[in-house]
């Protein structure tokens, strides 16, 4: 491992040419980056590959990740380092006893202990010895071994992501500092022009007495001045949308993804994109980007592979104005909703790139519901019009008329009264949230940290919707429910914990649609099955009708283990295959499913 104490400008002189070999150049390289990179650092071993970071890019949008290529490190190295040749004697041949000073001052860090630490190379006294030529940029074979070969990357920082907020470390300490975080491995970028209208005190700075009052002042901000003009539907929609606001503080310390978050009314122009917005201009600051919801399935891959390798930091990504009534259902965003990182292939390339899925993302529309998966991973922000043509409500009305311009002129407090939260949660002992709150399984980590927030902060009834919503999602619950309680009237149902004498019949697809083409009209009268069995169900008078049965297995196979409706919960399972013919049970359960 190579280890710099305090780094010198000699260390950042690269000696080519005159006799030195390639490996000595590139560890000579390394080690000019490691001193580059001493104060603030530039670059950094990034998804497997050394990468760039500029601080000021040209299009203004804050820091742009640059992958580190053959041309970028020798222009770093001409513009930063100083790669010289070793002067020539008379009779034209290199110098060596000029040369192997050099070398080994540059292999050994204690040779350096006796000259200067001065940072500007103009008042550094170079010591006698080695003679120099003018500064050239490193040859390219050099580049191109030190790029592809790890073993010169030592010293070099490895990063982990970007963001543009003061953030918690996994240990609950804070970062509000500009930089790289060497704990965490993240760097904050703080934007020019954003500053905490004053620190963040610390949990033994104040009394108890003294936290319930912070904690008050950041509720105020946070609920009254800044969400207290949108007609929430419930106290629970109010809570969801500060979880919200507060998840890109805290991923550190939760570690694990965050669900989509719905932000939906019951009529247009009740105000969820500028809801969104609003979040939106706290956390990434000025305007936030807003991604058009994909028209087809394919499509989201790709818009997701865009928005990750955008260079932009935003902690907010906006799926606007979702069709209205539309069931959010997309197997590409269930899986986001589910991982930590996420990888996607370059387009027109074999190449395969991984992204830290730190980012809160949530989608606008009216009447908006949520299908398959999605119903388990998303969280209702829910706005409800108090009155026909909200649109027209006068802005004297409003608690603050220009919210966009008022947000900006207070981003500052915003975020301190989000990260005073955080503190007064951590200075009463980080509790967890009421029993009653559902943990929502992978989400039960940001599920307990933010609904402890919540708790102490005095903001009440987070995630008091999520039943009700979930019970009235398109999801196949009660298309499913009426299909199992034939098929369990008929073959049984398996308790989740079972003897052997408990086993239900097995079955076969077959024989479901033998069975569901024998029920009569009385009996189907009410009945709503899965819609890709049920328009084959109404043709009962055909005796050898092949496509019902390949309608219920593919159902059961797609939707095989997963539990549907409540009380009781019931599943599908492959039990075994036999001759090409699968068999199935149905298991229920009675209470959490999980």
């Amino acid at each position: 491992m190579l280890r710099v104490t305090t780094p010198t400008q000699a260390m950042r002189r690269v000696v080519i040419g005159g006799g030195v070999d390639i490996e000595t150049v590139c560890r000579n390289v390394n080690r000019a980056i490691v001193a580059f990179n001493w104060s603030d650092p530039k670059i950094f071993v990034y998804q497997k590959q050394l990468f760039w970071l500029d601080i000021h890019s040209a299009n203004g949008s804050g820091p742009n990740l640059r992958i580190l290529d053959i041309n970028l490190l020798r222009g770093v190295c001409a513009e930063e380092f100083q790669c010289v040749k070793p002067s020539r004697n008379v009779a034209g041949t290199p110098d060596e006893d000029n040369v192997t000073p050099a070398v080994e001052a540059e292999a050994e860090p204690g040779a350096e202990a006796a000259e200067p630490e001065a940072e500007d190379e103009d008042d550094e006294e170079e010591p006698a010895g080695p003679q120099f030529s003018a500064s050239k940029p490193i040859p390219t074979d050099v580049a191109n071994m030190v790029l592809a070969t790890p073993m010169y990357w030592q010293g070099i920082p490895h990063l982990h992501s970007i963001v543009n907020l003061p953030f918690f470390r996994a240990d609950g300490t804070l970062v509000d500092t500009h930089g790289y975080d060497d704990v965490s491995h993240i760097y904050y970028f703080k934007p020019v022009g954003f500053d905490l209208p004053r620190s963040v005190p610390a949990v033994g700075d104040l009394t108890p007495a003294q936290w319930m009052i912070a904690s008050a002042w950041a509720r105020e901000w946070l609920v009254t001045e800044l969400f207290g003009d949108f007609p929430f539907a419930s106290d629970a929609d109010r809570a969801n949308t500060v979880a919200m606001l507060l998840s890109p503080f805290i991923m550190q310390i939760i570690n694990c993804p965050l669900p989509l978050f719905v932000l939906t009314a019951d009529n247009p122009g009740v105000g969820k994109s500028l809801m969104a917005e609003t979040v939106g201009r706290i956390l990434n600051g000025g305007s936030t980007a807003k991604a058009a919801w994909p028209k087809m399935e394919e499509e989201f891959e790709k818009k997701i592979f865009a928005i990750f390798n955008s260079p932009q930091t935003s902690s907010l990504v906006i799926w606007d104005n979702v069709p209205e009534g539309t069931a959010v259902d997309s197997p590409a965003l269930a899986g986001l909703t589910t991982a930590r990182d996420w990888e996607g292939r370059l387009l027109g390339k074999s190449e395969i790139r991984r992204f830290v899925n730190n980012r809160v993302w949530c989608v606008t529309g009216n009447s908006l519901g949520t299908g398959g998966d999605m119903a388990r991973r998303s969280v209702y922000c829910a706005l409800a019009a108090e009155g026909p043509h909200p649109e027209d409500r006068p802005p004297e009305s409003f608690r603050h008329p220009k919210l966009r311009q008022w947000i900006d002129r207070n981003r500052g407090m915003l975020v301190l009264a989000c990260l005073t939260l955080v503190r007064a949660w951590q200075a009463d002992g980080e509790p967890l949230p009421p029993a009653s709150v559902p943990r929502m399984g992978d989400y039960a980590p940001w599920v307990e940290t933010v609904g402890g927030i919540l708790e102490v902060a005095g903001i009440p009834d987070f995630l008091g919707n999520v039943r009700a919503r979930r019970e009235g999602s398109d999801t196949g619950v009660d298309e499913a429910g009426a299909l199992f309680e034939v098929v369990a009237q008929r073959f049984g149902a398996t308790p989740s914990v079972r003897t052997q004498e408990e086993l239900s019949t097995q079955f076969t697809c077959t024989e479901v649609a033998d069975m569901l083409r024998k029920l009569d009209s009385d009996q189907r009268e009410g009945m709503v099955f899965p819609p890709t069995i049920d328009k084959h169900v109404g043709n009962i008078f055909a005796p050898n009708e092949k496509a019902l049965p390949a309608a219920i297995s593919k159902w059961f196979l797609r939707n095989e283990s997963r539990w549907q409706g409540d009380n009781p919960s019931r599943r599908v399972v492959q039990v075994g295959d036999i001759s090409k013919v699968k068999y199935f049970q149905l298991e229920e359960r009675y209470g959490f499913t999980g």
